[in-house]
């Protein structure tokens, strides 16, 4: 009866509990590091992947932007060509600091300065506009003065140039300068007075978190009856399962190309063409399989304390013969 009401426990309690803390143990080390969102976004691969000629050739046939329906081919083609690689990666990196020290000092929101972006998009707009047009496929006259998705028998380059520019243009204007976001201020994370930083509060909560679950675990064991031999290897078995649940996803994460990449790129942008998300799975699967290093050691240091916990038996309670 009581190895059953201790299982029972297990699978309602213990199991959860002890679970979280694994997992909490396995993003510790990436999940609050700036630098590793920063590494991510400055990675070669990540642009090289938006550069693909693979996205231009799977593009929808057309997008829709601000009210105007563009080509797809054509539009990826021309915003390929003249990509602001220096500003998206500044944009980027900023919002990533913004985030970090708002939750870290508790502000109130965070502000995004996009006028760089925008006035790179104003430089390149004629180079871009000049690249959709001359790729832009032949077709009959639209029916809607804002579809721009196909070269009309008739008008000149020029005309065309003057139609679709202005519709360029103003998309570019109606970029705001700067994106704010407000949130409710937290007053930042604050332990016997002293304000500490979110990545500390995090290693406390995990630290406390593991020390609950290891507890509970040996309460679990001890629960079950049958000596300290037997509890401690029933504590062991406890603490394997999740281990091996944390030690797989690991792995899966860990494997070049790993299909869960895929399907998170997949997810991530359900609306964009199978080329693109297949480069962007690619960049995503490298910096998955980083974050897997530390799911690998949780799970197999987890794995390795069970299994010498559930051989104390052996120990403590030999066989007669």
């Amino acid at each position: 009866m009581r190895r059953f009401l201790a299982g029972i426990l297990y699978l309602g309690v213990g199991l959860p509990v002890v679970l979280s803390s694994l997992l909490a143990l396995s993003i510790r080390p990436w999940a609050l590091d700036r630098n590793f969102y920063s590494r991510a976004v400055d990675d070669p691969r990540l642009w090289i992947a938006l550069r693909s000629p693979v996205a231009r050739r799977n593009a929808p046939a057309k997008v829709e932007i601000g009210g105007y329906v563009f080509s797809g081919p054509a539009l990826y083609g021309a915003i390929q060509g003249h990509l602001p690689e220096a500003e998206l990666k500044s944009l980027a990196n900023g919002t990533i600091d913004e985030v970090f020290n708002a939750v870290d000092s508790g502000k109130s929101g965070l502000a995004l300065d996009l006028r760089p972006l925008k006035a790179d998009l104003k430089k390149n707009s004629d180079a871009m506009l000049a690249d959709y047009l001359s790729a832009l496929p032949a077709g009959a006259p639209a029916e809607l003065s804002t579809d721009l998705s196909q070269r009309p028998a008739g008008p000149t380059d020029a005309a065309l140039a003057d139609r679709d520019g202005k519709a360029v243009k103003s998309l570019i204007d109606s970029i705001p300068d700067e994106v704010r976001r407000e949130f409710p201020a937290s007053g930042g994370n604050r332990v016997d007075g002293a304000r500490i930083s979110a990545k500390d509060s995090f290693d406390r909560w995990s630290s406390t978190g593991v020390a609950a679950g290891a507890a509970l675990l040996l309460g679990l064991g001890f629960l079950g009856g049958g000596g300290v031999g037997r509890s401690l290897a029933r504590a062991g078995r406890f603490l394997m399962f999740p281990s091996a649940l944390i030690l797989a996803a690991g792995v899966a994460l860990s494997i070049p190309g790993a299909p869960v990449a895929l399907d998170v790129a997949f997810r991530a942008g359900a609306s964009a063409d199978l080329g693109f998300l297949k480069a962007l799975g690619g960049w995503l699967g490298s910096w998955l399989g980083i974050a897997s290093r530390s799911f690998f050691i949780v799970g197999l240091s987890g794995l390795s304390v069970g299994a010498l916990l559930a051989s104390v038996r052996r120990i403590l309670e030999p066989r007669e013969y």
